[in-house]
């Protein structure tokens, strides 16, 4: 976890998935073709996914891009320095939520309440899912949280990825947030 400014966001994201997932024909003995397809990284040739998840040509793969752009189309949710987690895992996964001293110094008042921006981008057969709103601390431990008031949205990885996510990152994002601002 990264404690950086709301401003910087983009770019930690940026520089943490400086990659490509690219996919590529898979062959079978002597160069026969096969109808399936392997997801790699452009930085180490490393295969993404499980064996037993071959895709099909149909599978469209969402792009390190659209991570990055839908973390800047939604950085307008934070003032000041925030917690950002960045990781690969067979996909990125993004969260970005106000640093714990700041959900420390409220916890246990009546405004606890913070914007979260979470997203789960596997490439496991799974869609792209980006969870963005207003999250409670639960516990004492400020491990658990509940969203009070937010929106998710999931694309699956097919022809339409590219429309949605263009969708999402330049109309759909900015309305939500527009509309989770005036809801608390």
């Amino acid at each position: 976890m990264q404690n950086v400014l709301s401003s910087d966001v983009a770019e930690t994201v940026k520089k943490e998935f400086d990659f490509q997932v690219n996919k590529f024909p898979l062959s079978g003995p002597d160069g026969m073709k096969t109808p399936c397809y392997g997801l790699f990284r452009s930085d180490n040739a490393s295969f993404v996914g499980s064996c037993n998840n071959a895709k099909s040509r149909n599978y469209i793969p969402h792009q390190t891009d659209d991570v990055i752009a839908l973390v800047e189309a939604s950085s307008t949710l934070f003032d000041g320095e925030v917690d950002v987690t960045c990781f690969f895992n067979q996909g990125h996964y993004v969260s970005v939520q106000p640093t714990m001293d700041k959900r420390k110094a409220v916890f246990g008042q009546k405004d606890n309440v913070f914007p979260r921006i979470i997203i789960n981008a596997g490439y496991d057969g799974q869609a792209f899912k980006a969870n963005m709103g207003y999250y409670r601390d639960v516990c004492k431990n400020l491990s658990i949280m509940r969203m009070v008031k937010g929106t998710t949205v999931s694309i699956r990885h097919m022809s339409n990825l590219r429309s949605e996510m263009d969708e999402l990152i330049e109309e759909r994002i900015l309305f939500n947030i527009k509309n989770l601002y005036l809801g608390i």
